[in-house]
């Protein structure tokens, strides 16, 4: 089932690893958008899915490592992973990412 509108202030956060939570916002089979927020130090640890995924950095500064390739990104700044390319991330400061997922991810939801 597709969630076409999402009102980010009725959408609960799901716990998606120490100092990380994730929003699943709107999404169809195709697309996905979330919102995870990242206590500074937080860390999502290297993994890779058959998503491309984009992440969109809304607040803060993180540290983005795509397979073996590492760059701070800060508010504005986006990368993207092409699928079944390990990456991780590291809050440098609290921050708020938007990641747009290609098709969705179907263990978020």
């Amino acid at each position: 089932m597709d969630k076409i509108f999402a009102k980010n202030i009725e959408t609960k956060p799901d716990f998606a690893g120490e100092g990380v939570t994730r929003k699943v916002l709107s999404y169809t089979g195709e697309l996905m958008i979330c919102e995870v927020c990242l206590k500074k130090g937080a860390i999502v640890a290297s993994h890779a899915h058959k998503n491309i995924q984009s992440t969109y950095v809304a607040e803060g500064k993180i540290s983005f490592t795509l397979k073996d390739k590492t760059q701070v990104l800060e508010k504005g700044d986006t990368v993207i992973s092409c699928a079944n390319i390990p990456h991780s991330v590291e809050a440098l400061e609290e921050s708020v990412c938007i990641d747009v997922f290609s098709p969705m991810r179907d263990d978020f939801i």
